[in-house]
């Protein structure tokens, strides 16, 4: 079949008019977080951008602050991380478990206790929370990226404050056990809590207690939802019935 020239004309005007699908702005709430729907955080997959933060070595997520014990002792004892975002085009797939990046955290032959965390409002008071958050460890005094032969006891838990604080060392922040099996592959961390607040706060946290040469982990995939009570209907109103 012959197409005439006005007619491929016209369709390929059309194509050119037709409008490209829109894009979520860096930073904003993912509307279909995989494997979490109704997710509350920002940014809770690590896919919405990064922003430095007062210096080069502190680069962290859209939407997340970090935290971290400034009390460095003797012998490396609790340094500031370096955070940075970890990109699976530039360093292969191995620490990201789902889209293009995750966020992590280390330092080199020092130790560390710290992590990000992020404020959500808007959360009715006795609202159940449910909180997921995957990570994976990389710890170990040689370099090779694939295993963690020697590692440094690199404990991992996350938190949730349900009225909202945001000091991390605070007594009202709920934590899950420390756990030190996330070595070289993603492992999942779950809590729940009730909040007692509109405003509650999310933490990750990353705490090694041997200062070997690589004390890394890596965070991805972050969740957070909100079971929002059903109120109770009021009680209809009785109307006396009239005497005569």
């Amino acid at each position: 079949m012959r197409i005439s020239r006005l007619t491929l004309m016209g369709v390929l005007l059309a194509l050119i008019l037709a409008p490209f699908p829109a894009q979520a702005a860096p930073g904003k709430r993912p509307a279909n977080q995989p494997g979490c729907p109704g997710n509350r955080l920002v940014n809770g997959d690590f896919e919405g951008g990064f922003t430095e933060r007062g210096r080069p070595e502190v680069v962290i997520a859209k939407g997340w602050e970090p935290w971290f014990k400034n009390d460095p002792g003797t012998g490396g004892i609790n340094h500031i991380p370096e955070y940075k975002p970890e990109d699976a085009q530039v360093f292969g797939p191995r620490r990201v478990r789902s889209g293009r990046f995750a966020q992590k955290w280390f330092t080199v032959y020092a130790t560390h206790t710290a992590g990000i965390y992020q404020q959500v409002h808007g959360i009715p008071v006795g609202t159940r929370l449910d909180l997921s958050a995957w990570v994976q460890v990389w710890s170990d005094d040689e370099d090779d990226p694939a295993k963690s032969d020697i590692p440094g006891n690199y404990r991992v838990m996350i938190g949730i404050d349900p009225y909202g604080g945001t000091d991390p060392f605070s007594p009202n922040v709920l934590w899950t056990p420390f756990q030190t099996y996330a070595y070289d592959a993603y492992k999942e961390l779950r809590i729940s809590a009730v909040a007692k607040n509109t405003t509650v706060t999310v933490f990750l946290r990353g705490e090694p207690e041997f200062r070997v040469k690589h004390n890394d982990s890596y965070w991805d995939d972050v969740c957070l939802i909100a079971y929002i009570p059903t109120p109770t209907p009021a009680p209809p109103t009785l109307t006396p019935t009239p005497t005569h």
